[in-house]
C-alpha cells in the first residue's frame, strides 16, 4: 500500500470547486507528494468513489460505494480493489447529522462498530445547517475516535472559495483503523460536504 499513515503525519485532500459531472480529489502527504487520487463515478444511481495511486487511474486501491440508491442515513462500504468483503463501513447518523451535528459510525469487516467520526464545534454545528454565512466562514472539523477512547485522527476543512481543502492529522496509531480507512473517511466527508455546499 503506497499510503502509510502513522501518528504525527499529515495528509491533505484537495478538490477543485468547478468540475463537470463528478468530483475529483488529490491526496498529498506532508511533503507535498501525491499519494492518492479519488474520483467520483458520475451518473450512478448509487454513489461510488474509486481511489487510485495517481490520476492516471492505472492502479486502483479501493472503492467506496453507497449501499442503497436512496438512503437518508447513508451507508458506504470500503473495499480493497478486487475484494468482495468491505474492510470498513461508514454509516451516517441521519437525523442527528441533518439537524444537529454530523456523526458517522465506523464498523470493521465483521460489521462491529469500532469508532465514531463526529463534527466538532458546539453550537456552530447547528448554525452551519441553517445560516449559509456561518457554514461558509466556519468550515467543519471532525474527530475520528475509538469508542470510549481518545481521538485517532483530526479532519479539518479549510476556508477557500476556489479549492476545497481538507487536512488530516494522524493523532495515534490503531491496528483496526489504518491509512485506508482514515483517508476513505476523508473522501466521504469531502463528497458529502461538497454536495451540501453545491460546490461539486
Amino acid at each position: 500500500m503506497p499510503i502509510q499513515a502513522h501518528a504525527g503525519e499529515h495528509f491533505t485532500i484537495r478538490r477543485k470547486v468547478f468540475t463537470l459531472l463528478s468530483a475529483k480529489y488529490y491526496m498529498y502527504d506532508q511533503h507535498g507528494t501525491l499519494v492518492g487520487y479519488c474520483r467520483q463515478k458520475s451518473l450512478r444511481l448509487r454513489e461510488e468513489l474509486r481511489l487510485y495511486t495517481d490520476d492516471s487511474c492505472t492502479h486502483e486501491l479501493l472503492t467506496i460505494k453507497a449501499r442503497n440508491i436512496i438512503d437518508f442515513s447513508g451507508t458506504y462500504d470500503v473495499r480493497l480493489s478486487g475484494e468482495p468483503t468491505p474492510v470498513a463501513t461508514f454509516t451516517r447518523r441521519g437525523l442527528r447529522s441533518a439537524f444537529v451535528q454530523d456523526s458517522w459510525s465506523v464498523a470493521d469487516s465483521a460489521g462491529r462498530e469500532i469508532a465514531v467520526l463526529e463534527e466538532q464545534g458546539g453550537m456552530l454545528t447547528v448554525l452551519r445547517r441553517w445560516i449559509n454565512l456561518v457554514a461558509f466562514f466556519s468550515p467543519q472539523t471532525y474527530l475520528l475516535s475509538r469508542l470510549g477512547g481518545p481521538p485517532l485522527a483530526s479532519l479539518r476543512v479549510h476556508f477557500n472559495p476556489f479549492v476545497y481543502k481538507m487536512s488530516i492529522a494522524i493523532l495515534a496509531d490503531d491496528p483496526d483503523l489504518d491509512d485506508v480507512i482514515i483517508l476513505s473517511g476523508g473522501c466521504i466527508i469531502a463528497t458529502i460536504e461538497g454536495r451540501q455546499s453545491n460546490n461539486g
